[in-house]
């Protein structure tokens, strides 16, 4: 899809054969992984969560291969620094578990990681043949139909395993209390007290 963007510059530019576009706008392309600019290099305007997600799982394997040189643990720089990359690598970490959550939820865009490169295969049913388009939108619509179910399913039990866990933490703890000395004294004022109303009742 192509869209224009807006810039600072009000001067206008020749286009064409007697067609004036001004340099206020530019003409952009969109995709799923967000929208480039078609002058000055395809620079990115704005990403998508897709795209931002797919330049830092590039980057973090560009980031890793460093970690893979021999003797670097050794280092002066390497064990300064340490703390700082750590916590750059948590904060990256967790941004991508967040753009996973997202499109794992969606179904789409599953992300493989090629063997040569440090790049990714990116799989999906908005990138079917010609002609099949249809029949794999309606592939995806039903595994993420059964992916919900499942979802959902998993969800109940664990709810009642968690229900029956509950009770039965409630129920170790009772047994544990009544059988403290204090318990038992509880108990036993207890049954005293039926016996007695019992006797009330009766007389």
């Amino acid at each position: 899809m192509w869209v224009a963007a807006g810039m600072d510059k009000p001067s206008c530019s020749r286009f064409g054969r007697g067609i004036k576009v001004s340099k206020r706008f530019r003409f952009c392309r969109r995709d799923e992984f967000g929208t480039r600019s078609q002058r000055g290099g395809h620079e990115w305007v704005k990403k998508t969560p897709l795209g931002l997600e797919l330049s830092l799982k590039t980057e973090l394997r560009v980031i890793m291969e460093f970690y893979k040189i021999g003797g670097i643990g050794e280092w002066d720089e390497y064990k300064q620094h340490l703390p700082t990359m750590n916590a750059h690598l948590a904060t990256i970490a967790a941004a991508l578990e967040r753009y996973k959550a997202g499109r794992v939820e969606r179904g789409l865009f599953p992300l493989v990681p090629k063997q040569t490169s440090a790049g990714f295969w990116i799989h999906s049913p908005l990138r079917a043949r010609p002609g099949t388009e249809r029949e794999a939108i309606h592939k995806w619509r039903r595994q993420r139909e059964r992916r919900a179910a499942a979802a959902s399913r998993i969800k109940e039990a664990t709810d009642r395993a968690r229900a029956a866990h509950k009770m039965t933490s409630l129920v170790v703890e009772m047994k544990t209390r009544l059988m403290r000395p204090s318990g038992m004294l509880y108990l036993g004022y207890l049954m005293s007290v039926c016996v007695l109303s019992c006797l009330i009742v009766l007389l």
